[in-house]
């Protein structure tokens, strides 16, 4: 593969890399404000602020309550998830 396999070598199944990319996109504009946040990014998130612990992701997914609280985080630290 050429340099990643045109990828630039980023690995675009880390929740972190997809955290920092997406939120650089919308601290630039790049893409649209109400852009929702993907899964991967919100899970990273999730357990990154310590809302959820990775025992309990279920199939890779954070815990329902998560949908409700992490947006309001957010929102304190001056970011919109684009999600209800």
């Amino acid at each position: 593969k050429p340099h990643g396999g045109g990828s630039f070598g980023i690995d675009f199944q880390d929740g972190h890399t997809i955290y920092q990319l997406w939120k650089y996109a919308k601290k630039r504009g790049l893409i649209p404000e109400s852009d929702p946040i993907p899964h991967s990014a919100l899970v990273y998130y999730s357990l990154n602020k310590n809302l959820c612990k990775k025992k309990e992701l279920v199939q890779g997914r954070i815990p329902d309550f998560i949908y409700a609280i992490a947006p309001i985080i957010a929102k304190k630290e001056g970011m919109d998830f684009g999600r209800q």
